[in-house]
């Protein structure tokens, strides 16, 4: 596989692999600063990077490789452009979602939004619903939940769930019409924070269920002291609870711990890139800054495993809460809901 071929000269040439990121490779210079980043998807590759001694891994590199095509600053793989501008801004857009066709629904089936769909029309609304999942995932975090509800319908799907998921599909053509992601440049603090934020419903979807979904951004400085701040998002989800809550708080708790275990993850890929790694990875993933944001007071005030203390800030944030890990906070957000 070529994959595994990049991945052994990339070696050769002077990278470095993180270990539990297999894709993710890096540089560091003689001083051992990081000077490059690398990261490998089955035939693609994205590179960045500055400095003579990235620039002398890279001849190396591209030596090595036998590579069919070669772009600088823009990207273009199937149905997606990553551009970086001038200003160090990197834009990700989609250019496919034009092509999905919506489910036709006559007058007349509309007129009955409550009867069961038929066999045609589930397999109809199964394949729109697949269409929808992949750009949701990977660049339009604001659809997870009504993809994700879609998804949840099937079973029981009504004419009124085909009408619904064609509106997604109307609203996410028209919002992909601008970039999808906007990664922005650091605040010129020279930190860096990553960012949770978290929320879950209770008891309102199919058979009961509940849902949970989070979203992660890694910012600045001004990302654990501000209001309003610039960041990147790296991750989000919104999926059902897999196991039985029986109450607001325990749905909140396990969104909370869902976001949580990939918060951790991502700070210690960043640790291991941009500060000492000792091998203990409690002590090492608190080098790297956390907050979390919830808008449920009762998950605040319910003290988990190590103890919370309560404590006042100045700003208009609310409550502040610390938790074990120096540097990490979890603190409540106004929501503004759409």
């Amino acid at each position: 596989m070529w994959y595994l071929e990049f991945i052994a000269k990339a070696k050769q040439a002077g990278a470095f692999q993180v270990p539990w990121c297999p894709c993710m490779l890096f540089v560091r210079d003689t001083a051992g600063l990081l000077v490059g980043l690398l990261c490998s998807h089955v035939d693609d590759v994205l590179m960045a990077g500055s400095g003579a001694h990235y620039e002398e891994f890279k001849w190396r590199l591209f030596k090595k490789l036998r590579l069919k095509e070669a772009s600088h600053n823009i990207f273009k793989c199937p149905k997606r452009k990553i551009e970086r501008r001038p200003g160090g801004a990197i834009l990700v857009s989609f250019e496919h979602l034009g092509n999905i066709k919506p489910i036709y629904i006559t007058r007349k089936i509309r007129r009955q939004p409550n009867d069961r769909l038929t066999l045609d029309e589930t397999s109809s609304l199964r394949s729109l619903i697949g269409e929808l999942g992949w750009p949701t995932r990977e660049g339009f975090p604001e659809f997870c939940y009504d993809v994700s509800d879609l998804q949840q319908r099937v079973p029981e799907a009504t004419v009124s769930t085909m009408i619904r998921a064609n509106s997604v599909l109307r609203d996410l053509q028209q919002r992909a019409r601008k970039p999808a992601l906007r990664y922005v440049r650091g605040d010129g603090s020279g930190r860096i924070t990553v960012g949770l934020y978290n929320d879950a419903s209770f008891d309102r979807h199919p058979r009961g269920g509940s849902q949970q979904g989070y979203i992660i951004v890694i910012g600045g400085k001004e990302l654990a002291i501000k209001d309003e701040f610039y960041a990147s998002p790296v991750a989000w989800s919104s999926t059902r609870i897999h196991r039985v809550v029986r109450s607001t708080l325990a749905a909140e708790a396990a969104a909370l711990a869902t976001g949580y275990d990939t918060a951790v993850y991502i700070r210690a890929i960043l640790c291991f890139l941009l500060a000492d790694w000792s091998g203990d990875w409690m002590a090492d993933v608190a080098q790297i800054p956390q907050v979390t944001w919830t808008d449920c007071r009762s998950l605040l005030r319910f003290p988990p495993h190590g103890g919370l203390h309560a404590k006042r800030e100045e700003d208009r944030v609310g409550h502040l809460r610390r938790a074990g890990i120096p540097g990490e906070r979890l603190r409540r957000a106004r929501v503004v809901q759409r």
